[in-house]
């Protein structure tokens, strides 16, 4: 009969003893949040931009599509109407009379069929997005 092979590993009680005795080790420390940097743009770029306050006169549920709005705002007496994404974080209540900042000169695009004409600017973390608010002027300009 040959030599057998242990099925589990000797432990040393005087090791496990020592272990457990010994200064609390550092937790694993959590990762930090990572800032996911853009491309830089230039001073020119930046100028280009045409960041405005609007009001929102009217929220509707966008025709062909479950999670976007159809939003139709004020800026400084024109109107422009923006498709946006925010259905699952605000109600149709929350959102009505509130003062909002727009990126105004995004070239226009069809969203689902609807014609959009800027975008709301938001911050988001994860699932959760809370849309910049502003307390000027409707119109007033953001630099």
């Amino acid at each position: 009969v040959g030599k057998g092979r242990p099925i589990f590993q000797r432990l040393d009680l005087d090791d496990i003893v020592k272990e457990e005795a010994s200064p609390l080790k550092e937790a694993p420390k959590k990762e930090e949040a990572v800032l996911e940097e853009k491309e830089e743009i230039d001073f020119d770029t930046w100028q280009s931009l045409d960041i405005r306050v609007a009001k929102i006169l009217s929220v509707e549920d966008h025709p062909k599509a479950d999670r976007l709005y159809v939003l139709k705002l004020d800026v400084a007496g024109s109107q422009r109407q923006v498709v946006s994404g925010i259905k699952e974080n605000y109600t149709k209540e929350e959102l009505l009379g509130k003062s909002v900042v727009l990126l105004a000169n995004l070239k226009p695009v069809k969203l689902r069929g609807v014609l959009s004409q800027g975008m709301l600017l938001a911050e988001s973390q994860g699932k959760e997005v809370r849309l910049l608010e502003a307390s000027l002027e409707t119109g007033s300009p953001i630099s």
